[in-house]
């Protein structure tokens, strides 16, 4: 079943609308370096005294407080057991999120009809992907996938000034816009403690020159602090 590295039992911020608790799934092939699980890149036996079965238990005893769950990561798509967890979740009449970088294009392709709400990280320009990620495919066919379906969606990049300039996400932009994105957020970076950000790069996040030009292609861009 689901490997499951922790959870937090309530949030208001990771499913818009909604009461939910949070499942961080075990598993990783990427190594953002603001990532704040990256002890969760790896399986290993975190939580292993914690069964999907005591998961559920949990979940039923708070359903008056707890109407959705989200999965999110590490990489919920690695999960080979994701669309028997959504659906049992589904039947149960929770409402599902997924947080994801559509880094396994097929699962995403499984659980989609299923899922309520849908996070996807667009993290670097499209044709840089292959040589960090190795995952390039993967990333273009989800986010069509997400772009074209009914299902509720947001496509947001982390502003890590050590990784992205200005112009590069304004490319990133234009690039998501032309493939239908509709609902876009830019995301400040906050990288864990062992993690310096340059807070003069930092900065730009800011900048009304760029935001402007960013508004520019997406008149209605979320800039989340």
């Amino acid at each position: 079943m689901i490997k499951i590295g922790g959870f937090v039992p309530f949030t208001t911020i990771d499913f818009p609308g909604k009461m939910a608790t949070v499942l961080f799934c075990q598993g990783c092939s990427l190594k953002c370096p603001y990532c704040h699980n990256a002890h969760l890149r790896s399986f290993t036996d975190i939580y292993e005294d914690l069964s999907w079965k005591e998961l559920v238990g949990f979940l039923l005893k708070r359903r008056k407080m707890v109407d959705a769950v989200v999965f999110s990561g590490g990489e919920p798509l690695f999960q080979h057991d994701l669309l028997s967890a959504v659906t049992e979740l589904k039947d149960l009449s929770f409402a599902v999120a997924l947080h994801t970088s559509g880094a396994d294009f097929p699962m995403l392709d499984q659980v989609y009809e299923h899922l309520d709400f849908i996070a996807m990280d667009f993290k670097l320009p499209y044709e840089e992907y292959d040589a960090v990620y190795n995952r390039k495919e993967h990333v273009l066919s989800s986010l069509r996938k997400i772009t074209s379906g009914n299902v509720s969606y947001e496509i947001r990049t982390t502003l890590d000034p050590a990784l992205l300039s200005p112009d590069k996400v304004i490319a990133m932009a234009e690039f998501l816009r032309d493939n239908g994105v509709k609902h876009y957020a830019v995301q400040k970076c906050r990288g864990p403690e062992n993690y310096n950000v340059d807070p003069v790069k930092a900065s730009v996040f800011f900048d009304n020159r760029f935001r402007n030009a960013l508004q520019t292609v997406f008149p209605k861009v979320v800039f989340r602090q």
